[in-house]
């Protein structure tokens, strides 16, 4: 790679195929593979930088190759010259792809959607869940967003039985990342009368399963009954006032000023975390030292009320006796790294780039001509999910974005400072699509695939 001050190799990975074709019409292979002779070697080498007039024969028996080596000169074509950059990528690309620990860099959420799809299919594991259902399934993938303000609806992603076009999708992207994640006790629905998606406060024994309705309400467990009843009218009369459209930031603010008079003996511990990161940049550290609240310690005192991220509540149930539901509800984890670095940003399309340039390079070498360079803080939201269905992708993204932006917004309002958000991450321990998702003739390719290995094994 030309100018590259990579410390280590510097492997070409994810290059369009039509460049590896180039390549591969430029070079013939002379297979040395398992020939250990330095001699043999180095001879062959050197015939390769010979004139044709000097052409040598050469015949390897083992490989069934014979071939007149010589240098044949330039390649007649005019040279091919391929930006490799996260900063002109047009399509997200992968590092090392494989059935464990793969990360793909994207643009938007839109893309990483049909990438994550992709590589279910090519490299996932045919596994049995707990109940009857089967699923390819493929362990600790993450995915890196750039632009979390663009393309973050998938074409003809339709989550829900009411969501029968993008107009319809948007709507309910936008109503379930907001009340699901910044709103305790909340779930969305669908009302016929207005056709649109609305909140509301589900009972407890009909509580939808999300990561978003127990990430908002973490730490009520420690509350008395009158505390959560207090809690929930709150969020009911939010409901009542935003019934057909979405608070804003502003709104939101304030809404959990409200909470935080109604919460006398907890705390929502995603409020706590957005303190803790406004703390962070005043005092222009990233938050390692900080103090972090832990779902093992039953009685917390207030210091715990400054955190840099918060975790799922704690099941309402007793596990004691039924191992089968330790792992019930998924563990998630949402994290915010704040960081004050050089940055440069590149506009390509639609979409905006921010990217933190290494210490140890010059700017110019590393950012294109049109790059803006700044030095300022940038926002990086980390969200964990164990399980995550591939089908949930861009609404559980849209959840985890949507916090981001709140954080945002709630920063410069108490700092001053604009903290745009740098990436968004978010990672699956195990990230699968079921059986009944996968299109018929992939699922039978599937399972004669199966038959045949059984056989083997039997043979």
């Amino acid at each position: 790679m030309r100018n590259t001050k990579c410390p280590t190799f510097p492997y070409l990975k994810n290059l369009p195929q039509e460049l590896i074709e180039r390549f591969r019409e430029q070079v013939k292979v002379i297979d040395l593979l398992n020939c250990k002779d330095p001699y043999v070697i180095g001879f062959i080498i050197r015939l390769c930088i010979q004139e044709p007039k000097n052409a040598f024969l050469v015949e390897i028996a083992k490989k069934e190759q014979s071939l007149k080596v010589y240098d044949p000169g330039a390649y007649a074509h005019e040279g091919v010259l391929f930006n490799y950059s996260v900063m002109e990528m047009s399509e997200g690309f992968v590092d090392s792809p494989s059935p464990v620990g793969t990360t793909f860099h994207c643009l938007s959420v839109t893309q990483a959607y049909k990438e994550l799809q992709r590589h279910i299919f090519g490299h996932g594991s045919w596994v049995a869940q707990e109940s009857t259902r089967h699923v390819l399934d493929i362990i600790s993938t993450q995915a890196i967003i750039y632009d979390v303000y663009h393309d973050r609806v998938p074409p003809e992603y339709y989550p829900t039985g009411w969501t029968t076009s993008s107009e319809s999708t948007q709507d309910y992207l936008d109503k379930y990342a907001t009340w699901l994640y910044l709103f305790p006790f909340s779930d969305v629905r669908f009302d016929n009368e207005i056709k649109k998606t609305v909140p509301f406060i589900p009972d407890k024994e009909n509580h939808e399963y999300s990561y978003g309705t127990r990430t908002t309400a973490y730490r009520v467990e420690l509350s008395t009954q009158k505390e959560r009843e207090d809690v929930a009218e709150l969020v009911r009369r939010y409901h009542e006032r935003f019934y057909e459209k979405l608070p804003s930031d502003g709104d939101i603010v304030q809404f959990y000023k409200e909470l935080e008079d109604v919460q006398n003996q907890s705390f929502n511990s995603l409020m706590a975390m957005t303190k803790g990161t406004v703390s962070n940049i005043k005092d222009e550290v990233t938050g390692s030292y900080r103090i972090y609240s832990q779902p093992q310690i039953p009685n917390i005192d207030l210091l715990s009320r400054c955190s840099t991220h918060f975790q799922l509540q704690i099941p309402d149930i007793d596990l004691k006796g039924k191992p089968e539901q330790m792992h019930n509800p998924c563990f998630c984890l949402y994290e915010l790294y704040p960081r004050k670095i050089n940055y440069g940003e590149v506009i390509r399309g639609q979409y905006v780039l921010r990217l933190p340039l290494p210490a140890l390079i010059d700017a110019e070498d590393y950012f294109p001509e049109d790059a803006n360079y700044n030095y300022g803080w940038l926002l990086y939201p980390c969200f964990f999910l164990r399980a995550h269905d591939i089908l949930a992708f861009p609404s559980n993204a849209s959840g985890g974005i949507r916090v981001a932006h709140f954080i945002s917004y709630y920063l410069q309002q108490e700092t001053g400072e604009n903290v745009p958000i740098g990436a968004y991450i978010h990672h699956a321990g195990s990230l699968h699509i079921c059986d009944y998702a996968i299109p018929k003739q992939t699922l039978k390719l599937i399972l004669d695939r199966l038959k045949r290995n059984d056989a083997l094994k039997e043979e």
